[in-house]
């Protein structure tokens, strides 16, 4: 429940808990509500107090999408995928509103993280349904399932 996990956090807040994790899954709840401004400035305050936070450019990202801001939402995932970039949801979530080319070096960086055995299969799952979806966007239909299939199956 998005309205009482923002009470609990601003008690949090409140009491003196004034940590970016806070501040991002605030802004998490209050962007759930609807109430974007808010949720906005939440995660800027997260990303001032923190940096190199890469989940708050992440969650931040997400909720530009959503209004259509995408350029600044590319550039959030960008740095998200800088500061943590062995995790695959940053790729996943920003190829919901990025289209690829096949000479761009995300997709290559993409390709070779997938690749990569040392992975974490949480990694693994999220990249895999971005690289998908790159095949698609691409229109390289062939590969598609090459990185779907072992997504699904990490999903189960």
């Amino acid at each position: 429940n998005p309205a009482a996990a923002e009470e609990v956090l601003e008690s949090a807040l409140a009491a003196g808990h004034d940590r970016a994790i806070i501040r991002v899954r605030l802004a998490e709840a209050q962007a759930k509500q609807g109430r974007t401004e808010a949720a906005r400035a939440g995660f800027d305050a997260a990303i001032a107090a923190e940096p190199g936070f890469a989940l708050a450019y992440s969650l931040r990202g997400m909720l530009l999408q959503t209004l259509g801001e995408f350029a600044a939402a590319e550039a959030d995932f960008r740095q998200a995928i800088a500061l943590d970039p062995r995790n695959g949801e940053h790729y996943r979530t920003m190829l919901a509103t990025y289209k690829v080319t096949p000479d761009d070096p995300l997709l290559a960086e993409m390709e070779a993280l997938f690749d990569d055995p040392t992975l974490g299969d949480e990694s693994r799952m999220h990249l895999g349904f971005a690289l998908s979806r790159a095949m698609e966007q691409i229109k390289a239909h062939d590969r598609v399932f090459t990185y779907l299939r072992p997504a699904n199956d990490l999903m189960r």
